[in-house]
């Protein structure tokens, strides 16, 4: 988060945090539902936001050993993942959610924001005010961080189920 940590999480909900320097083993957290499938910094605060195979999407303090903030309302399949992502301010969380949807929560408050008919979230637009996702069929869509107005579809030559994007999500 600051360039002095690194998250670790796998096949347990545990997560381990690490001296990036020294790679000495600093503090580990516990209280995920399942396997740890993506942790993300929140940009600008000691908080670490979490997803696991069981569904659950929680805020971890890398300061303090009290037990996790659960988001509401994400739940996944036996046997799914999930993937998250953040806005550069960290008030906006994206994350898998039911039924091929992708959740939008202001982190500061856990309030839901939009709902998208989306896979995976990939990444923010610099100012938020949109959030690239992989859709339902499995093409690339530009949506309105508010998910009222109809998403750009950009066509890709395979059906996608994972995708990244470099930090000023330009590529």
């Amino acid at each position: 988060h600051d360039g002095t940590l690194l998250a670790v999480g796998g096949r347990s909900p545990l997560i381990s945090l690490l001296d990036l320097s020294t790679g000495q083993l600093l503090a580990t957290r516990r209280g995920q539902e399942s396997d740890i499938t993506q942790l993300e910094f929140l940009p600008g605060t000691h908080l670490l936001a979490s997803t696991s195979s069981g569904g659950d999407v929680r805020l971890w303090s890398v300061k303090e050993i009290p037990a996790p903030t659960s988001l509401p309302g994400f739940w996944s399949p036996a046997g799914g993942g999930r993937a998250l992502c953040l806005s550069k301010d960290g008030h906006l969380l994206a994350a898998t959610a039911a039924a091929g949807t992708t959740r939008l929560t202001h982190t500061p408050t856990g309030r839901t924001v939009a709902e998208l008919p989306a896979i995976a979230p990939i990444s923010f637009t610099s100012d938020a005010a949109n959030l690239w996702v992989l859709d339902r069929e499995g093409y690339l869509a530009l949506h309105p961080a508010t998910g009222t107005d109809e998403p750009r579809i950009i066509p890709l030559p395979i059906r996608a189920f994972i995708a990244c994007a470099t930090p000023d999500a330009r590529w």
